[in-house]
């Protein structure tokens, strides 16, 4: 699908909104696993509302529930519209193809840490192993929604390998060999 056949902004918002949606499940399962369902966003809201507060420290907080999850799919809905919009720049020119896919690399890399560091920055009542884990279900989520919905960029995949796009320059003659 081209840019030009359907609107970027959309279809951004959409992969965004996915993928908050997809941290959202997660947490909300392993926060229901633990028996104190929305223990995580209400944490994460009391932190952002009011700073450096052990999370979850008292009863469930209504606004910071809500001023968390507003954040989260806001982060999410701009990281959707990046995605989207390189998605569709490395569509119509093969030479960013490679450009995506280390900007994509870096990105998840950037997000597994960052979650590692909220779990650290909570005093871990966030577990490392669930804060990566919701990073990859974010990724895994906005990734396959982008690759189904974009069948020209995995055709340009099949016909030009990665790093074929332009053509490689040619080598220097070789010098010939030295006398001993």
């Amino acid at each position: 699908m081209h840019a030009e056949s359907h609107s970027t902004v959309r279809e951004g918002l959409v992969v965004g909104l996915l993928g908050g949606a997809a941290v959202a499940a997660w947490w909300f399962v392993v926060d229901l696993i633990a028996g104190t369902p929305l223990a995580t966003p209400n944490g994460l809201g009391q932190i952002f509302i009011e700073g450096d507060r052990p999370p979850g420290a008292g009863p469930l907080d209504t606004s910071a529930i809500v001023a968390y999850t507003v954040v989260h799919f806001v982060m999410f809905a701009v990281l959707g519209l990046a995605l989207i919009r390189l998605v569709h720049l490395a569509s119509e020119h093969l030479e960013l193809r490679m450009g995506l896919w280390i900007g994509i690399v870096l990105v998840s890399a950037w997000l597994v840490f960052h979650t590692y560091a909220l779990s650290r920055f909570t005093r871990y009542t966030l577990p490392w192993w669930a804060t990566v884990g919701g990073a990859l279900m974010g990724i895994g989520t906005m990734l396959a929604v982008t690759w189904s919905r974009h069948p020209a960029l995995r055709r340009s995949l099949r016909q030009v390998p990665l790093a074929d796009e332009v053509e490689t320059p040619p080598a220097p003659p070789a010098s010939p060999p030295r006398s001993p």
